[in-house]
């Protein structure tokens, strides 16, 4: 994402909070007896994040049910109460997952001492530095603004909002753009001296009208475009599928299938199966042994060069019986 002013986003969530009420009136409201919003709007001062979240609750905003839409079905976010320092120290561990404290304090400018303080909650961030510190930890700023207000309310990233939007409706109704967008990437492709009809369908396997149609779709979603007789992508925003859940559910749905058929056509790869009996303990152990190592996986690909292959990576973790 490029650069955000992170004051200035930090005023429109504050005026979207706030929405026809007078400065006077919104700050009464809160129970304060000074024109604090005035303050908070000029940038005079900031609320922290937790102060912001309590009076989100107070105003009768369903906190928790934004948080829930930001992260999806994860334990966590439906029991972080982000009013409070501790589940603002929460929400910021957990978005951090294994990301050095060196690295956020390199992206984000804080010192590593002020962002270790605040993992721990020690210390409470400002509303601008919070929403700095997400976008640090976890690149999905967007979604997090996107769970509170739509983004006429917050001017500043509204086309980012739209944009995001659209990114997402495409990866849902057509699955395989992001398998085409992909193969965009691939430097074979970026080799041709123009854009060939096909040369995508067979490379990934798919029809010639599935490539046109995702192509359609991508340019659409502009996460594409035409330069010199090729296509080229964009920068697009992180894109996580869980904000709609049964559409994510398609989704995974989808690739898994996909899986099958190669499984089933005897197809390159690497397929594994093993079926056992172990402790509750030891099952939550193995789920988190799942997160890590798919943690790791995306940190091989996101420092991965040059772009040689296209890959699927499916895996599924159940349990088959009923828990007691």
């Amino acid at each position: 994402m490029s650069a955000i002013d992170y004051d200035q986003l930090a005023i429109q969530w504050l005026r979207a909070l706030r929405g026809k009420r007078s400065q006077r009136a919104f700050s009464r409201r809160l129970g304060y007896r000074t024109n604090i919003a005035y303050r908070w709007e000029s940038g005079r001062c900031w609320p922290t994040a937790q102060a912001v979240m309590r009076a989100m609750k107070k105003l009768g905003w369903d906190v928790r049910e934004a948080l829930e839409r930001f992260q999806g079905a994860d334990a966590w976010a439906q029991h972080c109460d982000l009013s409070t320092r501790a589940g603002i120290a929460t929400m910021l561990t957990r978005l951090r997952a294994d990301v050095p404290v060196v690295a956020l304090a390199s992206t984000s400018g804080y010192s590593r001492f002020s962002i270790a303080r605040w993992l721990k909650g020690e210390a409470e961030p400002r509303l601008p530095e919070f929403l700095h510190l997400i976008e640090a930890c976890s690149l999905r700023l967007l979604d997090f603004v996107g769970a509170f207000f739509t983004p006429e309310q917050v001017p500043l990233i509204g086309a980012r909002l739209h944009q995001l939007d659209a990114v997402r409706k495409a990866a849902y109704d057509e699955p395989l753009s992001h398998a085409v967008l992909r193969a965009l990437e691939l430097e074979s492709y970026q080799a041709l001296p123009r854009h060939r009809s096909g040369w995508i369908a067979q490379r990934i396997g798919i029809s010639v009208d599935d490539e046109e149609r995702c192509l359609k779709a991508l340019a659409r979603a502009g996460q594409i475009a035409l330069h010199k007789r090729r296509w080229r992508t964009r920068d697009e925003p992180i894109v996580d599928t869980r904000a709609n859940r049964e559409g994510a559910r398609r989704l995974k749905a989808f690739w898994g299938r996909r899986a099958i058929d190669a499984l089933e056509q005897e197809a390159e790869g690497t397929f594994t199966l093993n079926l056992m009996s172990v402790s509750d303990a030891d099952y939550e152990r193995i789920r988190a042994l799942t997160r890590s190592y798919f943690s790791d996986l995306r940190s091989i690909v996101a420092q991965s060069q040059p772009n040689q292959r296209v890959v699927l990576f499916c895996a599924q973790l159940l349990a088959l019986d009923r828990s007691p």
